[in-house]
């Protein structure tokens, strides 16, 4: 017996399932994906820097960042898909948790801010808040948080890893034949 292997398309890449609860945003990575952005035009309670719904408004075609959570939770780095010296990954720990988890982000910004993540009716559900320097907030965007695709980790022992480059390795798809 002998195994036939041939490349994986993107449809069978692998991919875990997206989170049904709170307790399952861990160690990984993570897609926030920006459907609605704060209205600079709401009142923010500046004691608790706390923005409702109400405050946002919906976005087409919003942004998307990278979250890379690592140490058990305790750790995110938070990026664009575009990295320059103008967007450099946001860097914070955990400060609470409960209902929502809070990431008090202390670098890649000029005055912190904060990465919050919820679970709500369309899943998990995050906020990235950017504080200002005499301005309490800069900005505030809000998304559904994926989990991203692991396609370079193999779910069995059926796909071996084919090069392809030299630094990038993708997957075979392998089924048994005999001769």
């Amino acid at each position: 017996m002998f195994f036939i292997c041939g490349p994986v398309s993107g449809d069978d890449a692998v991919r875990k399932p997206d989170a049904t609860s709170l307790d399952q945003f861990v160690d990984g990575v993570w897609e926030l994906r920006i459907d609605r952005a704060w209205s600079r035009h709401a009142n923010v309670d500046l004691t608790s820097l706390e923005l409702t719904d109400a405050d946002y408004r919906s976005v087409s075609r919003g942004a998307t960042y990278s979250i890379v959570v690592s140490g058990r939770g305790a750790r995110v780095e938070i990026s664009r898909k575009r990295r320059s010296a103008l967007h450099p990954p946001m860097k914070g720990s955990r400060s609470s948790s409960g209902e929502r988890i809070v990431y008090d982000i202390q670098e890649g910004t000029f005055a912190g801010g904060r990465f919050v993540v919820w679970f709500g009716r369309k899943g998990l559900q995050g906020e990235l808040t950017i504080y200002g320097s005499g301005v309490p907030v800069i900005s505030s965007e809000r998304g559904t948080i994926l989990r991203k695709r692991q396609a370079l980790m193999p779910p069995d022992n059926r796909l071996k890893p084919t090069a392809r480059g030299s630094s990038t390795v993708s997957w075979s798809r392998c089924s048994r034949a005999t001769a």
